[in-house]
């Protein structure tokens, strides 16, 4: 959800940081292109330590980045005109947040299949891929319908990220508490629809 926390209210987003609406784009710009390259790094990264380490990298990138986007969008001033003063300085500590969230995509693409292998047997592996991949598109469109309706200018910015960073939070207890990597037959200890419950709010 944290990648389109600006890119659905270009105009808010320009105030706040006194930028062009072209420089708006540097966000979806930058989390691929720092994402995809991570990804080859994440896919061996993941499969030589696990499930769940991979799962802390992941939630440990994220929250960092997403803490620095919330930072960067907190500061919030008036001139006595009651005109909104941008914050151009803040600009560069977005970015450095969205880059570290894009690393953390490289892992939420990766993990899917490799959950899907450890935690699942071969009749349940189709639909837990399944399902964890939507969760990815799901987090995706609830963010691109909740950013307009939050934000209606930059003073909003601040509630729109702090709204975002609320599942990352509800994710760290989780991340942090797997049971194992799942490597069978532990899977067969833990019932379907636990496993399903933990991956879902991982990737969401």
């Amino acid at each position: 959800m944290g990648w389109l926390t600006f890119a659905p209210v270009p105009t808010a987003t320009v105030l706040y940081f006194g930028i062009t609406t072209n420089q708006v784009d540097l966000f979806s710009m930058i989390y691929m292109g720092v994402g995809l390259p991570a990804g080859f790094f994440a896919i061996w990264i993941s499969d030589g330590i696990g499930f769940r380490k991979a799962s802390w990298i992941t939630i440990i990138f994220y929250f960092v980045g997403a803490s620095l986007r919330v930072g960067s969008v907190a500061f919030i001033e008036f001139d006595e005109n009651n005109e909104f003063l941008p914050c151009e300085k803040c600009f560069p500590v977005a970015l450095i947040g969205t880059a570290l969230m894009g690393t953390s995509q490289a892992f939420v693409g990766v993990l899917p299949t490799l959950m899907a292998s450890r935690w699942f047997e071969d009749k349940e592996r189709l639909l837990a891929n399944s399902l964890a991949s939507l969760s990815i598109c799901i987090g995706l469109m609830l963010a691109s319908i909740a950013a307009p309706l939050i934000t209606k200018g930059p003073e909003d910015l601040f509630l729109e990220s702090i709204w975002f960073a609320l599942p990352v939070l509800a994710a760290i207890p989780i991340a942090f508490f797997i049971p194992s990597d799942g490597i069978l037959p532990c899977p067969k200890t833990i019932p379907f629809f636990n496993r399903l419950r933990y991956c879902n709010f991982l990737y969401l």
